[in-house]
């Protein structure tokens, strides 16, 4: 536990303490038991007690979560219409006196009373008894800022915990571990994408020359404009400058372009009915046509052959053990098959008689083509 502090433990007054725990990425909880005055003070001590509360609060980081627990000596009751951030709908009770206190720093602070958000039976919800009238009350509270609200799943009241005292301890559940789980997976995808992936690189056209100095001024400039306009501190002689920058930029990329793709000397070979002239403008600019055979794995798939020589080898080696692999037949097996007799007669050319008589058995089908021709 000592090592995952993120400050020592500090003691404020007497009535407040405070302790700072370290997360998972990187995160902080700030904790902070209170014992707020109870009725033997006076108004002055219980008006102090909460100005140096809401100073301390105030100094807390604002990245942090936040938990403020203990007896505030308040009955904050069921007025929730005019608390509707700091009560929740399941309020209830009496009140007294010092509520106001309660409610106005909790409102300052932008503090919610967890207490009052969940369902729980009233064996579950007060915490303290009063001696002589034996009526239950809440006087023991559990705040956070309102946007943590949602990470709560419930506040209860814990009456097998003995505290040294006759009020009961306040417990609440918050669900931290969604978003550190979701931290680890995040960081853990990103790693893996980087090291396998790496970052996307820019493909700049063809006609794009990124080690030209003059152009790559151009962008800077234009990019030191935007970046000024971007934080706010504009001028009209900077909306101006941003103007001329891209202006200018836009000239010399289109200038850069047309120089690449020959456009004025492609436009005269159009407008002179010059073809052969024009493709072969066009073929220079574009380079020729990629053609050739598809790489092709090696025998083991090892190693990619990506050279024509390499390819036509590996095709070669491919069909030398397709077509030349050892027979595996038994000859013995082959020599007790039936053998029929040879005829010597089929190996003769056939007589006129034979053609013949081939021919009159043939159906002759008209063809559809020329069926009406004479």
């Amino acid at each position: 536990m000592l090592t995952r502090l993120a400050a020592v433990p500090s003691t404020l007054s007497d009535c407040l303490s405070s302790i700072r725990i370290t997360l998972a990425e990187k995160r902080v909880l700030t904790l902070m038991a209170v014992y707020a005055p109870t009725m033997i003070y006076d108004d002055a001590m219980r008006v102090n007690f909460y100005v140096d509360l809401g100073r301390v609060l105030s100094n807390v980081p604002k990245a942090d979560k936040l938990f403020v627990l203990g007896n505030f000596d308040a009955r904050v009751g069921n007025d929730r219409p005019g608390w509707s951030r700091v009560l929740g709908t399941q309020a209830r009770g009496r009140t007294n006196a010092k509520r106001s206190l309660l409610l106005e720093l909790c409102t300052e602070m932008d503090l919610a009373i967890t207490n009052t958000f969940f369902a729980m039976p009233d064996k579950w919800y007060y915490s303290w008894m009063h001696p002589r009238s034996r009526t239950w009350h809440l006087l023991d509270y559990i705040l956070v800022l309102r946007d943590d609200l949602r990470d709560v799943r419930s506040t209860r009241v814990m009456h097998g915990a003995f505290c040294g005292m006759d009020h009961h301890m306040d417990s609440s559940m918050e669900d931290l571990s969604v978003n550190t789980k979701w931290g680890q997976i995040s960081s853990v995808m990103y790693i893996a994408a980087k090291e396998i992936l790496g970052h996307p690189k820019r493909q700049h056209a063809d006609w794009f020359d990124q080690n030209d100095m003059d152009l790559m001024t151009l962008i800077d400039e234009v990019r030191a404009c935007c970046q000024q306009y971007l934080t706010g501190m504009t001028t009209r002689r900077s909306n101006e400058r941003l103007r001329n920058a891209r202006s200018k930029l836009q000239h010399a990329t289109r200038q850069m372009k047309n120089e690449w793709c020959k456009a004025e000397e492609l436009q005269g070979y159009v407008e002179a009915h010059m073809s052969r002239a024009f493709y072969n403008g066009l073929k220079a600019v574009y380079g020729p046509r990629c053609s050739g055979a598809n790489p092709i794995l090696s025998a083991y798939g090892s190693i990619l052959h990506t050279t024509p020589n390499e390819i036509l080898r590996r095709w070669k080696e491919h069909f030398q053990q397709l077509l030349n692999r050892p027979s595996t037949v038994d000859s013995a097996a082959i020599e007790r098959l039936e053998q029929h007799p040879i005829r010597q007669d089929l190996d003769g050319p056939p007589t006129f008689i034979e053609l013949q008589r081939v021919l009159k058995s043939l159906i002759m089908v008209p063809c559809p083509r020329f069926s009406r021709m004479p």
